[in-house]
């Protein structure tokens, strides 16, 4: 095989288990260009990001091509690179797939794969190019032009390649020749690549021993937007900034920022930050995390949670940042200003021939501009136009007919010209010119069809006639601030501040509704969201004891990390003084061989569910926590249904799985799930949340006692008297179960 190029895509990591801590360090989904990556169009190469896709295509006969980022990755921790990626065409004994450890495009590993099913890790260095593992075969690849997922893994001093799930080779750890990571595509190739992850394991060997403790503390949090309006208008990229202060007289290590919506995240995106390796004593840093508003963004009030984790728990207070989203300010496109040139040019240089009155006359050439100009406050951004002459009449030519025109950006106020010509013949009798342009834009949901009101026999200023300025804009956009986009539901109106001290209370709120390899779970973020309140209000329960997180931000390596047996509820507790709160919703699914039950992170298919949280393990770790008191709430079913009566698994449609009861049970514990094995837990459309977490907010809200303290058997005693009336308004079944033996235990007094 011949010697093959190498171009890196980075990967979206899935991680399972509790064996160790992996921080996400680098996420690419290619939904945009916030990393960086090299783009571009040339006769040589091909670099492009759409929806998700980045597309790399070496269009050369020879040589090969990478396209790297930096990524600030530690080489003597334990860190895994993931990636999938596709050919689309190109020779099957030739290789692609990604680059690690590189300098530049002369100095790099590459692990790289072949359509034929053959693959090889190489190193580039200074130039030459040395095979470290020559071209092997193996089955795990999936062959032509076939999507296939590349890992590569550190543990220890020794390197794990694998290829759609399976280890075909290790090597010892090679030394890093610089710190760019990203796809390599060799001579007449193209590929592409959907996601790309880098996550690292700072190993605790690796920093030094502290004699003192970090003090880590949040200051001056603010949004920083380009208008400089004090909101996120639509279509705009931001960044909500703070500075990062370590007070303590130790070192902060493995320092983890996420930042999550407690307020609607409708369209909106929230970026991520590296992992800070390092924070001296009295030392800070700047922290920058991008948010960006969509066209389609509401004027709404906002609100923002930052979390920074420590690697030894030395935890910042968290803190909220409030702002306002702006709707978009619409452009406004139009033609104004038309000029002609009907003048023959002597030397036959113009496209215009005719006698030079300014008005347009059968048989005569005629060049035209016109003035595309934007009267709206919002810049029109991505704007085409497509040239149209909208006639079968054979005595009118337009050889531009049907071109498109890239005039990209038009500022508020500004304009683009628009030239083309076209002629008749003497025959052409017709008053209206049927010529017209097409207009399109990112801010435009459907195109726009505009006359250019050309008239035959009529005078057409001349284009040294035309004197064309720009527009200036001076009307502001009133921010109207309204309560949200779904109406405020009874739950969600009057949440009583009961004073409960709920100081010595750890609240873990996991809420998941939009799924990466499953369906939508109807109202899920929304009842994590309103429970975070309930439990701030209701509970008393302080900022810094929520551990709160939603959608794209509750993946598994975020369940791993609170419910780990050093992570973050390990931490907090106070054996024997310490209560916990377990909120969560979203999917639960079975095993179909074992029959055991598993909570379904954001990043999880529930085809694999063992790959989720057994709530076997989860109740074991909180057994083993020794708190005083757990309460688990768990608005999800485990029958491998969705709310929406939707099947979670393959092959199994139309068959309900009874996942087999939890052996591992603690005494002071008390769980309380949406509905029983067999059934599928419902949404409460006209609320705007789960069944279940509807009846349980409104418990909590003190329907259940009319004001008088609240324990554990009247809780469940009213949701097991509502619920199922309701689900059979709803043409459902779905009976809560409980489990535990401390029912007179007081959750809370009002």
């Amino acid at each position: 095989m011949k010697r093959i190029a190498v171009f890196l895509v980075l990967s979206f990591l899935l991680l399972n288990g509790y064996a160790q801590e992996y921080n996400t360090i680098f996420k690419e989904d290619f939904n945009d260009n916030l990393n960086q990556w090299k783009l571009y169009d040339s006769p040589k190469a091909r670099a492009t990001i759409n929806t998700g896709i980045f597309l790399l295509e070496h269009k050369r006969k020879e040589g090969a091509w990478a396209n790297t980022v930096k990524v600030d990755l530690d080489q003597n921790s334990d860190f895994i690179i993931d990636t999938k990626v596709t050919k689309i065409y190109g020779p099957n004994n030739y290789g692609y797939g990604i680059t690690w450890g590189g300098k530049n495009s002369d100095n790099l590993y590459v692990f790289l794969l072949s359509g034929n099913g053959y693959f090889q890790v190489g190193k580039a260095q200074n130039g030459n190019y040395i095979s470290l593992v020559d071209w092997t075969e193996s089955l795990a690849i999936n062959k032509n032009n076939a999507e296939n997922a590349l890992k590569i893994e550190k543990t220890g001093n020794q390197l794990f390649f694998s290829i759609n799930g399976r280890r075909v080779l290790s090597l010892a750890a090679l030394p890093f020749l610089g710190n760019k990571i990203g796809f390599f595509v060799n001579k007449d190739m193209k590929m592409k690549a959907s996601w790309l992850v880098v996550k690292s394991n700072v190993s605790a060997q690796s920093f030094e021993v502290q004699s003192y403790p970090p003090d880590l503390v949040i200051e001056n949090l603010k949004l920083i937007d380009p208008s400089g309006n004090g909101s996120l208008d639509g279509n705009e990229e931001a960044q909500i900034s703070f500075k990062l202060m370590n007070k303590g007289r130790g070192k902060a290590f493995g320092i983890n920022i996420n930042a999550t919506p407690i307020s609607s995240a409708d369209n909106l995106s929230i970026g991520k930050v590296e992992t800070i390796t390092e924070l001296g004593s009295q030392a800070y840093r700047m922290v920058t995390i991008p948010i960006s508003a969509d066209y389609a963004v509401k004027n709404l009030d906002r609100k923002i949670r930052i979390d920074v984790s420590e690697f030894y728990g030395n935890d910042a207070d968290p803190s909220i940042i409030n702002f306002y989203t702006s709707e978009f300010s619409k452009p406004d496109l139009q033609i104004k200003q038309v000029a002609i040139n009907d003048k023959t040019d002597e030397q036959h240089r113009g496209d215009a021939y005719g006698n030079g009155n300014s008005i347009i006359e059968a048989g005569e050439s005629i060049e035209v501009t016109a003035y595309l100009q934007n009267f709206g406050q919002g810049n029109a951004e991505e704007t085409k136009v497509e040239l149209i002459l909208d006639s079968d009449d054979k005595n009118i030519t337009f050889p531009d007919n049907g071109k498109v025109l890239n005039l990209g950006t038009i500022a508020s106020g500004d304009y683009q010209k628009i030239e083309f010509y076209f002629y008749t013949s003497r025959r052409f009798v017709a008053k209206d010119i049927p010529l017209f342009i097409e207009v399109s834009g990112s801010h435009n949901s459907k195109s726009e069809r505009v006359p250019l009101n050309l008239k035959l026999g009529e005078r057409t200023p001349n284009i040294v006639d035309v004197n064309i300025t720009k527009i200036e804009n001076e009307n502001e956009v009133t921010v109207k601030r309204i309560e949200g986009i779904i109406e405020p539901t009874d739950v969600e109106q009057n949440i009583p501040e009961t004073g409960f001290d709920g100081s010595n209370t750890l609240c873990v709120i996991l809420g998941v509704e939009k799924y990466k390899y499953a369906p939508t779970v109807d109202y899920a973020a929304n009842d994590a969201l309103t429970f975070y309140t309930y439990a701030r209000k209701v509970f008393g329960i302080p900022e810094k004891n929520i551990f709160f997180r939603t959608n794209e931000n509750a993946t598994s390596g975020e369940f791993d990390k609170v419910f780990s047996e050093n992570g973050w509820l390990a931490r907090r507790i106070m054996s024997g003084e310490t209560d916990i709160i377990i909120y969560y919703a979203g999917h639960g699914a079975p095993d179909t061989k074992e029959k055991t039950a598993y909570l379904i992170p954001h990043d999880i298919d529930p085809n694999y569910a063992n790959t989720g949280l057994s709530l076997d393990k989860m109740y074991s770790t909180l057994s083993n926590f020794k708190a005083r008191n757990v309460t688990i709430f768990l608005d999800a079913c485990f029958s491998g249904t969705s709310r929406s009566n939707e099947m979670l698994l393959a092959g199994v449609r139309g068959i309900v799985i009874k996942p087999k009861e939890s052996e591992t049970f603690a005494d002071n514990l008390v769980a309380i799930s949406a509905s029983s094995d067999d059934e599928f837990s419902t949404s409460y459309p006209e609320k705007y949340h789960g069944l279940f977490t509807y009846y349980l907010l409104k418990a909590l809200k003190g329907e259940a006692t009319k004001g008088k303290p609240l324990d554990v058997r009247t809780l469940f005693q009213y949701l097991e008297k509502n619920i199922p009336v309701q689900a059979g308004y709803l043409d459902k079944d779905q009976h809560p179960t409980l489990r535990g033996k401390k029912l007179d235990r007081i959750l809370v007094t009002y």
